[in-house]
């Protein structure tokens, strides 16, 4: 297993890594955690691709990775509390404006983890309806109406945290 062997993942790691830590952040709420799990995803994406190397690499595929990882830590961190000590805001992407990042990320919290997953994924993780559909293993109609939900549901507690002036 040389240097060249791991090429194919460099692209995955660049577009994906930043996501996969963001959409684990939404998930666990903790920083570190979140780069621990994105970085088991990409991981466990390289040995699946060594054991099975026809299997297509979908980003559905590695998004469900993340997700059950961020599950799995989160029901660790429930049988073992810890006292967490880290109180550094989201990760943003880009040079986005942080009161804007933060304030979403309040009003994403106070949304249902179904409801945040789905509006991650269409919005962040950029993927179709038809691609969330595949990763919670729903049908299209019902990913429609969730993100219609979802979205609604947003609007309404982000019209809440707003200053009426």
């Amino acid at each position: 297993m040389g240097v060249a062997s791991s090429n194919w993942l460099e692209p995955w790691v660049r577009e994906w890594g930043d996501k996969l830590t963001q959409l684990a952040y939404v998930l666990t709420h903790d920083r570190e955690l979140a780069q621990d799990i994105a970085q088991e995803a990409f991981i466990r994406l390289y040995r699946h691709h060594q054991t099975h190397p026809e299997a297509p690499i979908s980003a559905a595929w590695l998004y469900t990775v993340t997700r059950n990882l961020a599950r799995d830590a989160l029901r660790k961190r429930h049988r073992r509390p810890e006292v967490a000590f880290d109180t550094a805001p989201p990760i943003a992407a880009g040079q986005r404006d942080q009161d804007t990042v933060l304030d979403v990320q309040q009003v994403l919290d106070r949304l249902s983890r179904t409801d945040r997953e789905c509006l991650w994924l269409f919005y962040y993780g950029d993927f179709s309806m038809q691609q969330i559909a595949n990763a919670l293993h729903l049908t299209h109609a019902a990913v429609r109406a969730r993100l219609h939900r979802a979205r609604r549901h947003f609007a309404d507690l982000w019209e809440e945290e707003q200053p009426h002036g």
